[in-house]
């Protein structure tokens, strides 16, 4: 912020001030080294220091394994905290569940603002409405810091699959008569494949996987026919090895551009999820203002930018804290459809 020096009592041209102009010089120039030196304390202080500091260690649990999309955005996340704020977060993966295996545990966590995960929601949402009695959590249960992106999610196959597109692939699983084999990592995954093999009249033998990551070394090794892919499918996509089959959002992705939703391929089946943030229900306001705020400056950074431009041709999506929350409660409208959709 650009500030303009104010003229002081005495630096004009009365006769005190001439009397005393060394001195008066002297005093201005203290009090400008001063009060840069004041700004420059500022801006180099941790972004949050004024309102609120951690008393330890931040713990960023993860609800995936090491390796996926989710795991990369946390520690990405993590890094840039660290750099904007001074504090020390700790980067942990908790898979299970598609989310469930850590926010259980986030849930029961103290509200003192040393734990916060990242999950992604509509893995989460479609439990709580299809097993309630055995989710020790509910929406209502957390404080919401943020959101990172919306999640590109698609359908992917070896580069060299006999088929590259959902007409394509239906046509091949009615010719072999076997069931084809799709590894996912959440229960929307599951659900919309084997919707689709439903309605197409195949079959398919979901594998379970805890990541991203571990989806593609399935993939890849030739365990698995398909797979999903949120993220750490795309570098594999643009060397090369794997195919894109469809879209599992309502838009294309930025990064494959011509190929179609599974929309436009005719069946009316998509999810939209988001990587967010939250925490422990009943942070202090200072702690979750300070905690939100430094979730919206990592998400917007520089770094992260241009992670999301170069990966995945999409730029960030943070919500904010009360959008965030209002998004896992819209998410319910959305699962309650496309599980009318599936039946």
């Amino acid at each position: 912020m650009t500030q303009r020096a104010q003229a002081s009592p005495g630096e004009g041209s009365g006769g005190r001030g001439r009397r005393n102009h060394g001195g008066n010089s002297m005093r201005k120039l203290t009090r400008i080294a001063a009060s840069a030196a004041v700004l420059a304390a500022l801006a180099a202080a941790p972004a949050q220091a004024a309102g609120w500091k951690p008393s330890g260690p931040i713990t960023l649990s993860v609800a995936f394994g090491a390796g996926g999309i989710t795991d990369t955005l946390a520690r990405l996340l993590a890094d840039q905290m660290e750099k904007d704020t001074g504090w020390n977060i700790v980067v942990k993966n908790r898979p299970g569940g598609g989310g469930v295996a850590m926010l259980s545990g986030l849930s029961r966590a103290k509200p003192d603002g040393l734990n916060i995960g990242i999950a992604v929601n509509m893995p989460i949402v479609m439990q709580l409405i299809v097993r309630p009695a055995k989710i020790p959590f509910r929406i209502k249960d957390f404080d919401y810091l943020g959101t990172v992106v919306w999640a590109q999610l698609a359908i992917v196959a070896l580069k060299d699959a006999p088929y590259s597109d959902m007409k394509g692939l239906i046509a091949y699983a009615k010719k072999s008569g076997k069931p084809l084999t799709v590894a996912h990592d959440t229960k929307p995954q599951a659900m919309i494949m084997n919707a689709i093999a439903r309605s197409a009249g195949i079959k398919a033998k979901m594998v379970p996987h805890k990541s991203g990551a571990e989806q593609m070394q399935s993939l890849l090794g030739g365990h698995v026919d398909l797979a999903f892919g949120g993220g750490a499918h795309i570098p594999y996509y643009k060397a090369g090895k794997i195919t894109v089959i469809a879209s599992v959002n309502q838009r294309r992705h930025g990064y494959a551009p011509d190929m179609r939703t599974l929309i436009e391929q005719g069946m009316n089946y998509y999810v939209d999820p988001f990587f967010y943030i939250s925490a422990p229900k009943g942070l202090k306001p200072e702690a979750r203002t300070a905690l939100s705020n430094a979730v919206k400056a990592a998400v917007n950074s520089e770094k992260m930018t241009k992670f999301l431009a170069n990966t995945m041709k999409t730029a960030p999506t943070d919500l904010g804290p009360a959008d965030t929350e209002k998004m896992m409660y819209g998410t319910r409208k959305t699962i309650k459809i496309l599980l009318e959709s599936t039946k």
